[in-house]
């Protein structure tokens, strides 16, 4: 049961939105914290998040502090590039950690440096699990797409105009596909333009829809 007059954190970064809580402010049970994330992640009927944080001090293995992350639908994440990015900055203000700090997520652990008032650098997981070239049958046509694992699992779909792509459906198919279960993953639909700039559009798994940005998605 989620209790009233509780205290909580709203944070995004780069338009991907959280709900964080201290847990040292707020005491909840492990076992409740799927509930909490699909009742506050809502939008119209709860707070609205694309993902609940829960923060709370870390011993065993020396981090500052360890995350507890769960997407809007209640599936727990290993990892979240944005959602990092805000769980360092809040931990800095909260005095959970110095300016530069390691926290405990699922994935392992993270280094996080809060530079000034407003800059957050993470340093992710190793990439892993790539795969090139997989050739998935969707919608009567044959689709070459590629898969790593950024701390989270990533299909990669390059296109040559990702404006007109349609995420919604075409992410939720390959989301499902059976080759990426029973994980399932990510999909992010990349369009090169030059060196320096790719234009990425993402179908985030556990929110189930199409997310303003991802920060797995984009490592």
């Amino acid at each position: 049961m989620i209790e009233e007059n509780l205290v909580f954190y709203k944070m995004h970064g780069s338009g991907n939105d959280f709900v964080l809580f201290d847990l040292r402010q707020v005491k909840v049970a492990e076992q409740e914290m799927e509930a909490w994330a699909k009742k506050l992640c809502a939008r119209g009927f709860g707070i609205g998040a694309d993902g609940l944080i829960f923060l709370e001090p870390e011993e065993d293995t020396g981090a500052s502090y360890k995350w507890h992350f769960f997407n809007a639908d209640g599936s727990r994440a290993e990892m979240c590039g944005n959602g990092s990015r805000c769980a360092a900055w809040l931990a800095v203000k909260l005095g959970l950690a110095p300016k530069e700090h390691t926290f405990l997520t699922d994935a392992g652990l993270i280094k996080a440096q809060v530079i000034g008032e407003d800059e957050v650098k993470v340093q992710l997981t190793p990439p892993k699990d790539l795969q090139l070239n997989i050739l998935l049958d969707l919608e009567n046509k044959e689709w070459k797409v590629h898969f790593v694992n950024t701390g989270v699992p990533h299909c990669v779909v390059f296109r040559e105009d990702v404006q007109t792509t349609e995420v919604a459906n075409l992410g939720r198919t390959i989301r499902f596909h059976s080759h990426f279960q029973p994980a399932g993953t990510n999909v992010n639909f990349a369009q090169v333009v030059d060196r320096k700039k790719i234009l990425l559009r993402t179908y985030e798994r556990g929110v189930e829809v199409e997310t303003y940005a991802c920060g797995t998605g984009a490592a």
